[in-house]
């Protein structure tokens, strides 16, 4: 069996967020997570959970910082549909790349 793809949900209880969640979820092979933009809660959820990747609505610097900090082999997806664009984050590299 090989081992599902673990992501972390950023949410601050919007309809964006709602939609990436839902999509996720009826994905076979992927495990989602949902935490608040808590700091207690998402520090405990990279812990226990370890995520491959994290979705970010937009480009919350300080909490992409937090979330690399701690869990430096993450994949930050920052999503923002105002300018149509996914920007991913690792290990403090950038890619930009439209959606």
């Amino acid at each position: 069996m090989t081992e599902q793809l673990r992501v972390m949900v950023v949410m601050e209880d919007s309809l964006f967020e709602r939609g990436v969640v839902q999509l996720l979820r009826q994905e076979p092979g992927i495990r989602v997570r949902v935490v608040r933009t808590d700091a207690a809660a998402l520090d405990s959820l990279l812990v226990t959970f370890k995520p491959h990747a994290s979705i970010l609505n937009g480009g919350d610097a300080t909490l992409r910082e937090r979330i690399l900090a701690l869990s430096p082999s993450t994949v930050v997806v920052a999503l923002s549909l105002e300018r149509g664009v996914a920007t991913f984050y690792q290990a403090r590299s950038l890619a930009i790349s439209s959606i």
